[in-house]
C-alpha cells in the first residue's frame, strides 16, 4: 500500500498467514445460503480484496465471485480458491524493511504465496510433497530488464552435517541426499540407516519474453534441441509466445566459503547468472573453481551428474573432462549444504505479474529388498509429481480445485489485437459457458465488468489511459488471468 498509510495497525492485519482446509470450503459452498449460517473465521477473513483508498490492489487472494461484483463477500456465496486439501496464503513485499542481506535498493515488488498439500496416501509421491505458488507483482513504475528469479534452500536433511547436493537439469530440481549410508549416527534429528532424499523442483517458471514464434524443443527429425525446451514448458505446442522457463541455473553454497558476507547486490545477481560472486564463471568439475580441480568449460548447473545429457549448461559443448560431475566424483566430503536454483531472464514491466510454482518432494527407500536408492526413488517421484501437476491427475479424486486448476494464465484465450489502440476482442475456448470478465488497471482498480455472451466479447478501451491492464475471465469452474496493453 501507499507508504503514508502503513502503520502498526496495518502490520497486525497483514503480517500473518491465512490457513484453510478444502472441507471448510466445501461446507461453505453447501450452506452459505441458509438463514442461520455463519461462515467460519477462515472463510470470513480471506483477503480477497484490498482497500484501494490505502493504495492496496482491489484484488488480492483468489476467490470465486458468485455474482461477479468484484467483491469478496462470503454471505453472497463467494469462497476462496485454493489448491490441494489444505492451503496457506500469505502476502509480503520488499518495501516494508531494509534489504539487510544484499544492501540493494527496494524494487517495489509484492509477492502473493499459496502453500498447499494433498491428503492422498494412495499417491505417495503427492502425499510426501508440498507445493508453493508465487505470484510476483511489479508495483513500481520502473521496467526491470534481464530479470531473474532465485530460490534459495537450506535443506538440513535430518542431521544436516553429512549431506550432498545435486542438480537434475531435466526436472528443474535441486536435490539433497545423504553423503553416506547412515544419516547422523544418532545425532539429533537424524534418520539413521536408509536416509531419504529431498528436492526443490520448479514446476512452472516465468513466462519468456514474446518473440512472435512458437519455439520448439525438437529438430526436424524429432531429436531434442539444446535450448530452454529441455526443461521448459509450451515449446512446440502450436501456441505462440506461451513458453515458460524451467531452471536455467543452479548454485551450491556451504560447505564452500563464497556465499556469505555479500558486499553489494551485484554479487547476488551474479549467482542468478551462474557466476561466482566476483563475476567469474563457474567451471565444470571439482568445486566449480579452476583453483579447486575444475576442468571447464564455463557452466550454469552445479553437480548435474549426467542429467544434462545435451550439455545445455556448458553452451551445448561437452566438458573438458569427465561428464559425470557430482560431489562424490569431485571428492567433496559431505557437509552442511544449501543452494539456489535460478530462472530467467525476462522483462518485468510496471503493473505486470509473473507466476511460478514449486514442489518440495520427499522420498525414502527404506526397504533393503529393493535395489533402489532414495535418490533414484526421488528422481522417479519428481517425474510423477510434474506429470500429475501438468495433467491434473489425482487418484483421490479431482475435487473442486485440483492441482493446476482455477487461478492461472492460459493460452486458450485469444485477446486481439494486443497491444491495442482502442478495442480488444475476446474469444474463449469452445463450449465455454457462463463466462464473465473484469478489467483492472495496473494498480488493481476495476474499470470494466461484464458478461461474455456466446464465447466472444469486445472491450472498448477508447476512454482508458495508455498502460498495462489485467483481465480476469471467470467461468463456473475456472478463473483465467492475462494482460492487455493499451498504447
Amino acid at each position: 500500500m501507499d507508504n503514508q498509510h502503513y502503520c502498526f495497525e496495518q502490520d497486525t492485519l497483514w503480517n500473518r498467514v491465512w490457513k484453510i482446509n478444502r472441507t471448510e470450503i466445501d461446507n461453505h459452498i453447501n450452506n452459505w445460503w441458509k438463514s442461520n449460517y455463519q461462515p467460519l473465521k477462515e472463510i470470513a477473513e480471506w483477503p480477497g480484496n484490498g482497500d484501494t483508498l490505502l493504495g492496496q490492489a482491489a484484488q488480492l487472494a483468489p476467490f470465486f465471485d458468485r455474482n461477479h461484483d468484484g467483491k469478496y463477500i462470503p454471505k453472497d456465496g463467494d469462497y476462496p480458491l485454493i489448491k490441494g486439501d489444505q492451503a496457506i496464503y500469505f502476502i509480503f513485499n520488499d518495501d516494508r524493511n531494509i534489504h539487510t542481506a544484499s544492501g540493494g535498493n527496494k524494487l517495489g515488488i509484492e509477492i502473493h504465496g499459496l502453500a498447499y498439500a494433498f491428503n492422498c496416501e494412495a499417491q505417495a509421491e503427492l502425499y510426501n510433497t508440498f507445493f508453493i505458488d508465487y505470484k510476483i507483482f511489479n508495483r513500481s513504475t520502473g521496467t526491470y530488464y534481464d530479470t531473474y528469479l532465485g530460490i534459495f534452500t537450506d535443506f538440513d536433511l535430518g542431521w544436516g552435517q553429512d549431506d550432498h547436493l545435486a542438480s537434475d537439469v531435466p526436472t528443474s530440481s535441486l536435490i539433497v541426499y545423504n553423503g553416506d549410508p547412515e544419516d547422523g549416527f544418532d545425532n539429533p534429528g537424524s534418520y539413521g540407516l536408509h536416509p531419504p532424499a529431498q528436492s526443490v523442483s520448479l514446476l512452472s517458471g516465468p513466462l519468456m519474453d514474446a518473440d512472435g514464434f512458437d519455439n520448439t524443443a525438437s529438430g526436424p527429425d524429432g531429436s531434442p534441441l539444446c535450448n530452454e525446451g529441455i526443461n521448459g514448458e509450451g515449446f512446440g505446442d502450436g501456441i505462440i509466445d506461451n513458453e515458460k522457463y524451467g531452471m536455467t541455473g543452479s548454485m551450491a553454497f556451504p560447505p564452500f566459503y563464497w556465499f556469505y558476507f555479500y558486499q553489494n547486490p551485484e554479487e547476488i545477481y551474479n549467482h542468478f547468472l551462474g557466476l561466482w560472486r566476483d563475476g567469474s564463471s563457474m567451471l565444470y568439475g571439482g568445486t566449480g573453481m579452476y583453483e579447486e580441480n575444475a576442468y571447464g568449460p564455463s557452466c550454469r548447473f552445479i553437480f548435474p551428474g549426467i542429467s544434462d545429457s545435451l550439455f545445455w549448461g556448458t553452451g551445448c559443448n561437452p566438458p573438458n573432462g569427465p561428464a559425470n560431475w557430482t560431489m562424490q566424483t569431485a571428492g567433496i566430503e559431505p557437509g552442511d549444504v544449501s543452494g539456489m536454483i535460478s530462472s530467467g531472464p525476462w522483462t518485468f514491466f510496471p503493473g505486470e505479474s509473473v507466476e511460478i510454482s514449486l514442489a518440495y518432494i520427499y522420498a525414502r527407500q527404506d526397504d533393503p529388498s529393493i535395489n533402489q536408492t532414495s535418490l533414484e526413488l526421488l528422481i522417479n517421484d519428481i517425474q510423477k509429481v510434474k506429470s500429475a501437476y501438468r495433467n491434473e491427475s489425482l487418484q483421490c479424486g479431482p475435487g473442486p480445485s485440483n492441482l493446476n486448476k482455477h487461478y492461472s494464465a492460459t493460452p486458450n484465450i485469444r485477446l486481439y489485437p494486443n497491444p491495442t489502440e482502442d478495442k480488444v476482442h475476446i474469444i474463449l475456448p469452445p463450449k465455454t459457458n457462463q463466462a464473465h470478465y473484469q478489467l483492472f488497471t495496473a494498480m488493481g482498480n476495476l474499470v470494466e465488468n461484464d458478461k461474455i455472451i456466446g464465447n466472444e466479447a469486445t472491450i472498448d478501451l477508447t476512454k482508458q489511459k495508455s498502460g498495462f491492464y489485467t483481465i480476469q475471465i471467470q467461468t463456473t469452474s475456472q478463473t483465467w488471468i492475462s494482460k492487455i496493453i493499451k498504447i
